[in-house]
Formats: structure tokens, sequence, C-alpha cells
């Protein structure tokens, strides 16, 4: 019995439209093509499109054709028309309230962007390997203004955050802001004078110990079994032998001084 012949070409999935727009300042962005692709049988195929997904491209209209082939060699296209425009409005906003294109790993942001749908949710992740940031809604007039945290791991260089979502009349909207991720400075603990407490061993001498606490950010101090992270803990030991050594000294210097009738008493 003859096998079964596979002439049916893979369904690929995509918009005709993709719609773009850029932050304030930025000349070109990357854009990334919504498309996937499946056999008769659920099985996902390759998709390879011209020019690629993630290819930059400048304020304009743009064709880009997506090519499915399965494993029987059927294929199937679609053509996105990309139509890319310079946005007013859209841009980052640190904490501070200026706009920017640079923040930390683990810091928080505020993404504004427009042109959606009224009341419409978006989707919102750090591009190139995606890092979901959450989702926001549109308010009345289709702009978002979402506050999202960078993560802690995002990888340090450029990245885009995007803003996907729809416009009123249904056509797929993505708002791309440029943004440079910079390696958070390594938290460093702070040893402030916490206790006083007097040896057995020193006179009557008080003895400041310095005692770490974790910096703001930091989840807990380091172990006090480690090496010390704090450089002045070294001379602060040895100001305390060297008061030690003098309290010794004077009461030395004192028993001689009695036991000579010297009639002045050591000057401390």
């Amino acid at each position: 019995m003859a096998a079964a012949v596979d002439d049916e070409p893979p369904i690929i999935t995509g918009p005709q439209e993709l719609r773009v727009t850029m932050g304030e300042a930025a000349i070109t962005v990357p854009v990334v093509y919504p498309v996937t692709a499946r056999d008769s049988e659920s099985n996902v195929v390759p998709v390879v499109c011209s020019p690629p997904s993630g290819s930059q491209f400048a304020a304009g209209t743009h064709l880009a054709k997506c090519t499915a082939t399965d494993s029987s060699g059927n294929t199937a296209t679609l053509t996105i028309t990309i139509v890319v425009s310079q946005g007013r409005g859209n841009r980052l906003t640190g904490l501070d309230g200026v706009a920017t294109s640079q923040t930390l790993q683990g810091s928080t942001v505020q993404v504004s962007a427009s042109g959606y749908a009224d009341a419409s949710f978006v989707a919102m992740e750090l591009r190139s390997d995606p890092l979901d940031l959450g989702r926001a809604q549109a308010d009345a007039d289709g702009t978002i203004n979402a506050w999202v945290t960078i993560p802690a791991d995002a990888p340090v260089g450029a990245h885009t955050i995007a803003v996907t979502g729809y416009t009123a009349d249904g056509i797929p909207l993505q708002v791309l802001l440029a943004v440079e991720v910079q390696r958070r400075p390594d938290v460093v603990a702070h040893y402030p004078i916490q206790s006083t407490a007097a040896g057995p061993a020193d006179n009557g001498l008080a003895a400041t110990v310095p005692e770490p606490v974790a910096a703001a950010g930091q989840s807990s101090a380091p172990s006090s079994s480690g090496p010390l992270a704090y450089t002045g803990a070294a001379a602060v030991g040895l100001i305390q032998l060297a008061l030690m050594l003098l309290g010794a000294g004077c009461t030395l210097a004192a028993e001689s001084r009695r036991r000579r009738r010297w009639g002045r008493a050591c000057a401390g």
C-alpha cells in the first residue's frame, strides 16, 4: 500500500500589517515579527523571513516576506507591511522624573507609550532575549504610563523595551524604546560603631566593637567568620592595644613613684 503523500502546505500565522513606533530620539529600531507556522499535524514549522526578524528599520514603510517550509517541502508565505514612525511622548523616565535611555540592573523605570486602543491591555518585555516585564492597561486616550522593574539578572548592554498591543482599528502596534542596562554596583556593607564592652583583661578600658550592618538592598551582612571587608577594623584594633599598653604603663609608673615617695600623680 502506497504511503500517503503530504502535499498540504503549513499554516503560517502573523499580521499582514505591523505598526512600529520609535522613541523620541531613535533613528532606527529592531523589529521582531510575530510570525509562527504549523503543519497539518500541528507540528511547529520553521519560518525564515527576509529581511530577518529583528532587523533594524528607519521611519517609513517596509516589506518583509516570511516563508514556512515543512518536512515534506510544502511551503507557505506571508508578506508583512511594516510602518515605522517617530513617536512623540514615547519615552523612559527614571525615578527622578527625567527622561533616560540608561538604567541599572534591578532598577525601576516608567514606560510611556501611546497609540493603543482605548483601555486596551499591552504586554511589555525586554529584548533581545525576551524577559517579561508585565502588562499594563491604556487609559481612555490609548496611552500607558507604567512602572516596570528591569530584572536584576538582565544582561548588561543594549536592549529594547517592547510594548505590544493593538490600535483602535485592530492593527498590531509595537512601541520600541531603546535602553542600555548597566551593571549594578556591588553593595558594600557599612560598619558603624554599635556597641562598647569592657573585657576581663582590659583593665577597665572600654573596647569599641564594630559590627557589620547590611547596606540598603543587601539581604544580610557579610559573615563574621569571613575576611573583613572594612579596612579600618585593623586600625581600631591597634588603637585599642596602644591604649591598653598606655594604661598599664601609667599604672606601673604610679606605683614606682609611690614607692619613691614622689608627690606627683601620673599624668594621663
